[in-house]
Protein backbone atom coordinates (compact mmCIF):
# COMPACT_ATOMS: atom_id res chain seq x y z
CA UNK A 1 0.00 0.00 0.00
CA UNK A 2 3.20 2.44 1.23
CA UNK A 3 4.49 1.74 -2.63
CA UNK A 4 0.71 2.27 -4.10
CA UNK A 5 0.49 5.71 -2.21
CA UNK A 6 4.38 6.73 -3.57
CA UNK A 7 2.89 5.67 -7.15
CA UNK A 8 -0.18 8.15 -7.24
CA UNK A 9 1.63 11.03 -5.70
CA UNK A 10 3.78 11.44 -8.49
CA UNK A 11 0.76 10.49 -10.99
CA UNK A 12 -0.78 13.33 -9.29
CA UNK A 13 2.40 15.69 -9.64
CA UNK A 14 2.19 14.57 -13.50
CA UNK A 15 -1.45 15.36 -13.68
CA UNK A 16 -2.43 17.64 -10.97
CA UNK A 17 -6.43 17.90 -11.78
CA UNK A 18 -6.61 14.13 -13.33
CA UNK A 19 -10.03 13.41 -10.61
CA UNK A 20 -9.86 9.40 -11.35
CA UNK A 21 -6.38 9.84 -9.83
CA UNK A 22 -6.75 11.71 -6.98
CA UNK A 23 -10.21 9.34 -6.28
CA UNK A 24 -7.68 5.81 -6.41
CA UNK A 25 -5.15 8.01 -4.37
CA UNK A 26 -8.08 9.08 -1.77
CA UNK A 27 -8.87 5.26 -1.89
CA UNK A 28 -5.15 4.47 -0.98
CA UNK A 29 -4.88 6.76 2.06
CA UNK A 30 -7.84 5.54 3.38
CA UNK A 31 -6.11 2.26 3.82
CA UNK A 32 -3.34 3.97 5.05
CA UNK A 33 -5.78 5.79 7.70
CA UNK A 34 -4.92 9.26 5.77
CA UNK A 35 -8.64 10.14 6.29
CA UNK A 36 -7.51 14.07 6.65
CA UNK A 37 -5.58 13.92 3.10
CA UNK A 38 -8.23 11.77 1.63
CA UNK A 39 -10.63 14.27 2.41
CA UNK A 40 -9.27 16.68 0.75
CA UNK A 41 -8.45 14.90 -2.25
CA UNK A 42 -11.87 13.62 -2.53
CA UNK A 43 -12.98 17.28 -2.03
CA UNK A 44 -11.19 18.82 -4.59
CA UNK A 45 -11.94 15.88 -6.96
CA UNK A 46 -15.71 16.53 -6.65
CA UNK A 47 -15.28 20.42 -6.77
CA UNK A 48 -13.18 19.75 -10.31
CA UNK A 49 -15.58 16.95 -11.67
CA UNK A 50 -18.81 16.29 -9.60
CA UNK A 51 -20.37 14.25 -12.53
CA UNK A 52 -17.28 12.05 -13.29
CA UNK A 53 -17.41 9.06 -11.22
CA UNK A 54 -19.26 7.28 -8.89
CA UNK A 55 -15.79 6.17 -6.41
CA UNK A 56 -15.48 9.96 -5.06
CA UNK A 57 -19.14 9.92 -3.68
CA UNK A 58 -18.68 6.41 -2.07
CA UNK A 59 -15.44 7.42 -0.30
CA UNK A 60 -17.26 10.67 0.84
CA UNK A 61 -20.06 9.01 2.14
CA UNK A 62 -17.57 7.03 4.29
CA UNK A 63 -16.23 9.95 5.61
CA UNK A 64 -19.14 11.89 6.54
CA UNK A 65 -21.87 11.54 9.20
CA UNK A 66 -25.50 11.97 8.85
CA UNK A 67 -27.82 13.37 6.74
CA UNK A 68 -24.42 14.47 4.36
CA UNK A 69 -23.11 10.90 4.30
CA UNK A 70 -26.53 10.33 2.92
CA UNK A 71 -26.53 12.43 0.44
CA UNK A 72 -22.91 12.00 -0.94
CA UNK A 73 -24.37 7.44 -1.33
CA UNK A 74 -27.26 9.35 -3.38
CA UNK A 75 -25.27 11.09 -5.32
CA UNK A 76 -22.79 7.93 -6.16
CA UNK A 77 -26.31 5.55 -6.64
CA UNK A 78 -27.23 7.87 -9.48
CA UNK A 79 -24.10 8.19 -10.91
CA UNK A 80 -24.26 4.81 -10.84
CA UNK A 81 -27.92 3.89 -12.19
CA UNK A 82 -26.48 6.04 -15.08
CA UNK A 83 -23.58 3.77 -16.16
CA UNK A 84 -25.19 1.20 -15.42
CA UNK A 85 -28.20 2.18 -17.84
CA UNK A 86 -25.65 3.53 -20.78
CA UNK A 87 -23.66 -0.20 -20.25
CA UNK A 88 -26.99 -1.84 -20.58
CA UNK A 89 -27.39 0.10 -23.82
CA UNK A 90 -23.66 -0.50 -25.05
CA UNK A 91 -23.70 -4.13 -24.66
CA UNK A 92 -21.63 -4.48 -22.07
CA UNK A 93 -20.88 -8.10 -20.63
CA UNK A 94 -23.50 -9.30 -18.07
CA UNK A 95 -20.19 -9.59 -15.51
CA UNK A 96 -19.85 -6.00 -15.85
CA UNK A 97 -23.52 -5.10 -15.46
CA UNK A 98 -23.82 -7.55 -11.98
CA UNK A 99 -20.46 -5.81 -10.45
CA UNK A 100 -21.99 -2.15 -10.99
CA UNK A 101 -25.38 -3.62 -9.92
CA UNK A 102 -23.21 -4.81 -6.74
CA UNK A 103 -21.77 -1.51 -6.19
CA UNK A 104 -25.32 -0.32 -5.71
CA UNK A 105 -26.41 -2.66 -3.70
CA UNK A 106 -23.79 -2.17 -1.28
CA UNK A 107 -23.88 1.51 -1.68
CA UNK A 108 -27.63 1.38 -0.81
CA UNK A 109 -26.62 -0.67 2.36
CA UNK A 110 -24.40 1.88 3.42
CA UNK A 111 -27.54 4.24 3.70
CA UNK A 112 -29.69 1.85 5.38
CA UNK A 113 -27.32 1.57 8.13
CA UNK A 114 -26.89 5.43 8.94
CA UNK A 115 -30.52 5.11 8.74
CA UNK A 116 -30.14 2.62 11.93
CA UNK A 117 -27.31 5.08 13.39
CA UNK A 118 -26.70 8.12 12.87
CA UNK A 119 -30.67 9.20 11.33
CA UNK A 120 -32.36 6.55 13.40
CA UNK A 121 -34.42 10.31 14.65
CA UNK A 122 -34.78 11.63 11.48
CA UNK A 123 -38.82 12.10 10.68
CA UNK A 124 -39.20 8.94 8.10
CA UNK A 125 -36.18 7.41 9.16
CA UNK A 126 -37.47 4.02 8.93
CA UNK A 127 -39.71 3.89 6.23
CA UNK A 128 -36.51 5.46 4.29
CA UNK A 129 -34.37 1.98 5.72
CA UNK A 130 -36.77 0.09 4.89
CA UNK A 131 -36.85 1.00 0.97
CA UNK A 132 -32.77 1.05 0.20
CA UNK A 133 -32.23 -2.29 2.30
CA UNK A 134 -35.18 -3.44 -0.74
CA UNK A 135 -33.28 -1.37 -3.04
CA UNK A 136 -30.41 -2.96 -2.00
CA UNK A 137 -31.84 -6.66 -2.42
CA UNK A 138 -33.48 -5.74 -5.83
CA UNK A 139 -30.34 -4.81 -6.98
CA UNK A 140 -27.97 -7.90 -5.87
CA UNK A 141 -30.16 -10.41 -4.12
CA UNK A 142 -27.37 -12.41 -3.48
CA UNK A 143 -26.07 -9.83 -1.41
CA UNK A 144 -25.88 -11.09 2.23
CA UNK A 145 -25.32 -8.10 4.20
CA UNK A 146 -29.02 -6.47 2.54
CA UNK A 147 -30.53 -9.38 4.27
CA UNK A 148 -28.72 -9.29 7.32
CA UNK A 149 -29.63 -5.63 7.11
CA UNK A 150 -33.48 -6.09 6.35
CA UNK A 151 -33.56 -8.85 9.78
CA UNK A 152 -31.75 -5.98 11.92
CA UNK A 153 -34.79 -3.67 10.93
CA UNK A 154 -37.33 -5.80 12.42
CA UNK A 155 -35.62 -6.86 15.21
CA UNK A 156 -35.82 -2.61 15.50
CA UNK A 157 -39.57 -2.73 14.80
CA UNK A 158 -39.76 -5.53 17.83
CA UNK A 159 -40.37 -8.63 14.87
CA UNK A 160 -37.91 -11.34 15.36
CA UNK A 161 -40.23 -13.72 13.52
CA UNK A 162 -39.97 -11.66 10.39
CA UNK A 163 -36.14 -11.06 11.12
CA UNK A 164 -35.64 -15.07 11.11
CA UNK A 165 -35.78 -15.86 7.46
CA UNK A 166 -33.88 -12.46 6.76
CA UNK A 167 -30.82 -13.83 8.92
CA UNK A 168 -31.36 -17.42 7.86
CA UNK A 169 -31.34 -16.39 3.96
CA UNK A 170 -28.25 -13.95 4.52
CA UNK A 171 -26.22 -17.14 6.13
CA UNK A 172 -27.07 -19.59 3.88
CA UNK A 173 -26.03 -17.11 0.83
CA UNK A 174 -22.08 -17.92 2.27
CA UNK A 175 -21.72 -20.51 4.68
CA UNK A 176 -20.68 -22.96 2.22
CA UNK A 177 -18.62 -20.80 0.30
CA UNK A 178 -14.63 -20.70 1.16
CA UNK A 179 -13.81 -19.03 3.85
CA UNK A 180 -12.05 -16.55 1.84
CA UNK A 181 -15.86 -15.66 0.51
CA UNK A 182 -16.74 -15.20 3.31
CA UNK A 183 -18.80 -11.51 5.03
CA UNK A 184 -16.25 -9.50 7.53
CA UNK A 185 -15.60 -10.82 10.88
CA UNK A 186 -17.84 -7.99 12.34
CA UNK A 187 -20.31 -9.07 10.13
CA UNK A 188 -20.19 -12.73 10.95
CA UNK A 189 -20.62 -11.84 14.43
CA UNK A 190 -23.49 -9.46 13.79
CA UNK A 191 -25.47 -12.40 12.42
CA UNK A 192 -24.43 -14.66 15.20
CA UNK A 193 -25.54 -12.26 17.74
CA UNK A 194 -29.21 -11.72 15.68
CA UNK A 195 -29.23 -15.67 15.83
CA UNK A 196 -29.14 -15.33 19.48
CA UNK A 197 -31.99 -12.80 19.33
CA UNK A 198 -34.29 -14.89 16.96
CA UNK A 199 -33.54 -18.16 18.84
CA UNK A 200 -30.80 -19.68 16.96
CA UNK A 201 -29.47 -20.91 19.05
CA UNK A 202 -27.44 -23.75 17.58
CA UNK A 203 -26.26 -21.80 14.42
CA UNK A 204 -25.23 -18.92 16.56
CA UNK A 205 -23.08 -21.21 18.33
CA UNK A 206 -21.47 -23.09 15.17
CA UNK A 207 -20.82 -19.80 13.87
CA UNK A 208 -19.00 -18.36 17.25
CA UNK A 209 -17.09 -21.61 17.68
CA UNK A 210 -15.51 -20.84 13.69
CA UNK A 211 -15.05 -17.14 15.36
CA UNK A 212 -13.26 -17.94 18.11
CA UNK A 213 -10.58 -19.85 16.04
CA UNK A 214 -9.83 -16.67 13.89
CA UNK A 215 -9.27 -14.70 17.05
CA UNK A 216 -9.08 -16.26 20.38
CA UNK A 217 -8.56 -12.87 22.23
CA UNK A 218 -12.21 -11.52 21.46
CA UNK A 219 -13.96 -11.39 24.96
CA UNK A 220 -17.11 -10.86 23.53
CA UNK A 221 -16.95 -14.33 21.48
CA UNK A 222 -16.67 -16.02 24.23
CA UNK A 223 -19.37 -14.49 26.48
CA UNK A 224 -21.85 -14.88 23.35
CA UNK A 225 -20.92 -18.52 23.13
CA UNK A 226 -21.20 -18.70 27.03
CA UNK A 227 -24.58 -17.12 26.88
CA UNK A 228 -25.29 -19.93 23.79
CA UNK A 229 -24.30 -22.84 25.93
CA UNK A 230 -26.42 -21.28 29.03
CA UNK A 231 -29.45 -21.11 27.43
CA UNK A 232 -28.91 -25.05 25.48
CA UNK A 233 -28.44 -26.40 28.54
CA UNK A 234 -31.96 -27.86 28.97
CA UNK A 235 -30.80 -30.02 26.60
CA UNK A 236 -27.43 -31.14 27.26
CA UNK A 237 -26.24 -30.59 30.78
CA UNK A 238 -22.64 -31.01 29.68
CA UNK A 239 -23.57 -27.54 28.37
CA UNK A 240 -23.16 -26.11 31.61
CA UNK A 241 -19.89 -26.55 32.20
CA UNK A 242 -19.19 -25.00 28.41
CA UNK A 243 -20.91 -22.01 29.57
CA UNK A 244 -18.48 -21.95 32.57
CA UNK A 245 -16.01 -22.51 30.37
CA UNK A 246 -16.42 -19.80 28.16
CA UNK A 247 -17.64 -16.94 30.92
CA UNK A 248 -14.88 -17.40 32.68
CA UNK A 249 -12.66 -16.75 29.43
CA UNK A 250 -14.29 -13.31 28.68
CA UNK A 251 -13.81 -12.50 32.05
CA UNK A 252 -10.36 -13.43 31.92
CA UNK A 253 -9.35 -11.57 28.29
CA UNK A 254 -11.39 -8.37 29.78
CA UNK A 255 -9.22 -8.39 32.86
CA UNK A 256 -6.29 -8.68 30.44
CA UNK A 257 -7.24 -5.80 27.96
CA UNK A 258 -8.08 -3.87 30.70
CA UNK A 259 -11.77 -2.84 29.77
CA UNK A 260 -13.95 -1.69 33.00
CA UNK A 261 -16.32 -4.35 33.83
CA UNK A 262 -19.00 -3.52 36.44
CA UNK A 263 -19.88 -5.73 39.79
CA UNK A 264 -16.74 -7.60 41.40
Amino acid sequence: VHLAEKFYAKALELEPENTSVMDDYAECLLELDEVDRAGELIKRSIDLDPEGGYQKYMIAGQLAQGIESLTCFNKGIEILKRIHEQSKQSQVSESKLKELASHISSAYCSMAEIFMTDCCFEEGAEDECTRVIDEAIKWNHLNSEAHLLRAQCFLAKSNPVEALPCVLTSHTLWKNKEPEEWPPYAIRVSTAKIFIEVGQLDDATDLLETLTHEDDEDSEIFYLLGLCYFNLADDDAECLLDAKECLIRSKNLLKKSDIPMDGP
